[in-house]
């Protein structure tokens, strides 16, 4: 396994996290993949959901396939690193309320069906194609998680038995959980503190989207000040966050877990992070990718951020006062978060 550090981004709410119309086939375009390659990035993620091409149980959709195969010849084209990322399971995913992946064997059972028949029809591929097992994975412990992995692991061994493969952290992506494994990489997301990366979202919780609709502009680094909503929203798990003083040691805190897996001889990769841009501040935001990026650039980590396109990325985010530039085909650019992300990569 290449100690080359791999840095990109998501190219997410493609195949994953979105209605697929016939204008969301092209939503990225090989234009994309050369343009990452371009700016001298050497990895993308790709999240799928299985309903995209699972039409019932252990029944695929092949031209939906060919899509995603569409997509690793894009990579491969421009020397590109490229995770496949299983963004949804049947019996869980992120948003969905749905956890019986851990407990329903006949969804495990999906679930190893998916990823066996996945490794059958890659496994011409090198390491320049990995797979990432399940997104973010939650409601589930740690000694659960740990036999799933076990199970999927299993699967994709019986057809490719040297595939590089990322297992997510329990609690979406923060807690380790490792395995009595080779040819892993132990995968986390670095989305602390919340105030600073999902301010206003509103999937996020009605704290955190109300305090980013009243105007806040909290300072990072800095801690922000929730009495507020503390009086309107008590127990809400935003408030963890009132008065916690945020910065560089902080962030470096909060990945130290995996920062000692690394040092342990484990590769690790911070395989999602990012500012949803709409309420952010422009200071705030950059401070924290700067922070950020400079520890695991420090720490020999690679990153991919959410996304290339989008709120939480460089083109078309939605922020006209930070797109100042424009792509080579003229969608709006944030050019200084772009050079900031080479400087770091």
């Amino acid at each position: 396994m290449s100690d080359r550090r791999l840095c990109g981004f998501n190219f997410g709410n493609w195949y994953s996290q979105a209605e697929f119309t016939p204008e969301r086939v092209s939503f990225y375009a090989e234009r994309d993949f050369k343009y990452v390659a371009d700016e001298g990035f050497n990895f993308i993620r790709l999240p799928v959901d299985y309903f995209f091409f699972e039409i019932e149980p252990y029944k695929y959709d092949e031209a939906r396939l060919c899509l995603i195969d569409r997509a690793v010849f894009w990579a491969n084209k421009y020397n590109l690193n490229l995770l496949l990322d299983m963004h949804h399971l049947p019996g869980y995913g992120v948003g969905r309320g749905d956890y019986s992946l851990w407990r329903d064997n006949e969804k495990s059972k999906r679930a190893e069906a998916i990823w066996r028949y996945l490794a059958r029809r890659y496994r011409d591929y090198g390491d320049e194609l990995a797979f990432d097992v399940i997104n973010e994975p939650d409601g589930v412990t740690n000694a659960d998680l740990k036999s799933f992995y076990e199970r999927m692991v299993a699967a994709i061994r019986e057809e490719d038995d040297d595939r590089l493969i990322y297992v997510e952290g329990n609690d979406f992506g923060r807690i380790p959980v490792t395995l009595d494994e080779k040819r892993l990489v132990y995968s986390f997301h670095q989305y602390e503190p919340m105030w600073v990366t999902h301010l206003g979202a509103s999937w996020a919780g009605k704290a955190i989207y109300e305090y980013g609709l009243t105007g806040a502009q909290p300072d990072y680094p800095g801690a922000p000040d929730l009495s507020a909503l503390a009086e309107k929203y008590p127990g809400d798990w935003f408030l963890r966050y009132n008065g916690v003083y945020a910065d560089k040691r902080y962030l470096e805190q909060i990945m130290e877990p995996w920062f000692q897996l690394k040092e342990k001889g484990e590769a690790v990769h911070c395989s999602e992070f990012g500012v949803y841009a709409k309420f952010a501040k422009r200071s705030t935001a950059m401070n924290w990718y700067r922070d950020l990026l400079s520890i695991l650039k420090e720490r020999g980590v690679g990153w991919a951020i959410w996304n290339l396109r989008g709120p939480f990325g460089v083109i078309s985010t939605g922020r006209d006062d930070w797109l100042t530039s424009r792509t080579p085909w003229g969608e709006p650019l944030d050019a200084e978060l772009l050079r900031l992300l080479e400087d770091y990569s």
